[in-house]
């Protein structure tokens, strides 16, 4: 049947000539082929357009909600760091009422009406930064109300070692048992150690009298300074002495600079905090 010829015939409507035409199948059969393929090329491209539109939409959705989700991120770094730096503030200014209580507690700290310190626990996690910050700033206004109540009290508070005796960085050993580097044998280190560069200079912790300039060969060129109230400070390896024995000094004074004398490995600078003639912790008496 498919080989045979596809026949048109033309009646005119004049009753003229009729017309008759053959078509080799090669041709319709063809012609029929390529419009059947036609209708489904355009169908697959209907089907296909319909789906881009979908994927474009969901492409589209889910970049705004990548961006969202980019700006939270962002927004909890922010708030993480934020408490981060929170959290150090708030140890920092609870350590350092510690410290001040300790020095209060040798002159009695009912008789200064020192205002109640109410610390929460520290283990506890705070759910919001707000209730944190908020904490935060309580223990700066309890803090500067301390700090408020010994400067009422001059001679206890110009004669405490307070602050640091001099810039740079806090190395070991600390207040501990250490190995000696020079003889090996197991001793107490009996300070703090202050790594700085040679001629850094060196202040006085407290109002005080030179009681001693010289050298020791274990701390070389060493100030020993009497704040009176039983403290007393010692500042060893110096490498210029700028007081003498007998002098009067006041807090922040530059007294000597750092230096690297006596039985040390580098520059630095060893200090000493002595209460009632005992050694105790210095990182105890830095404040600032």
């Amino acid at each position: 049947m498919l080989l045979q010829k596809l026949k048109i015939v033309l009646i005119p409507s004049n009753a003229s000539e009729v017309k008759r035409y053959a078509i080799p199948h090669i041709i319709w059969v063809t012609t029929v082929l390529f419009l059947l393929a036609s209708v489904v090329l355009l169908g697959w491209l209907i089907w296909q357009f319909k789906h881009k539109i979908v994927d474009s939409q969901q492409i589209a959705t889910l970049t705004k909600e990548n961006a969202i989700l980019e700006q939270k991120t962002d927004e909890f770094g922010k708030q993480m760091a934020s408490l981060t730096t929170t959290m150090n503030e708030y140890q920092n200014y609870t350590e350092r009422i510690r410290r001040i209580s300790d020095i209060l507690s040798a002159y009695g700290a009912d008789s200064l009406r020192i205002p109640p310190v109410d610390l929460p626990d520290e283990n506890l996690l705070i759910d919001r930064l707000d209730d944190l910050l908020a904490t935060t700033q309580q223990q700066k206004i309890r803090l500067q109300e301390i700090i408020n109540s010994l400067e009422n009290y001059p001679e206890i508070w110009d004669h405490t070692p307070s602050i640091r005796p001099t810039t740079g960085i806090s190395v070991g050993p600390g207040f501990e048992e250490i190995r000696d580097p020079f003889t090996g044998k197991l001793r107490m280190h009996e300070g703090l150690d202050i790594s700085a560069p040679t001629g850094t200079p060196i202040v006085a912790t407290a109002d005080g009298e030179v009681t001693f300039v010289g050298q020791l060969e274990r701390y070389g060129w060493v100030v020993e300074l009497d704040h009176r109230h039983g403290y007393e400070t010692a500042y060893g390896h110096c490498s210029v002495v700028r007081v003498k024995e007998g002098e009067k000094v006041k807090r922040g004074q530059v007294i000597a600079l750092v230096g690297n004398s006596g039985r040390s490995i580098g520059p630095h600078l060893h200090y000493e905090v002595r209460v009632n003639g005992e050694k105790v912790d210095p990182m105890k008496y830095i404040l600032d």
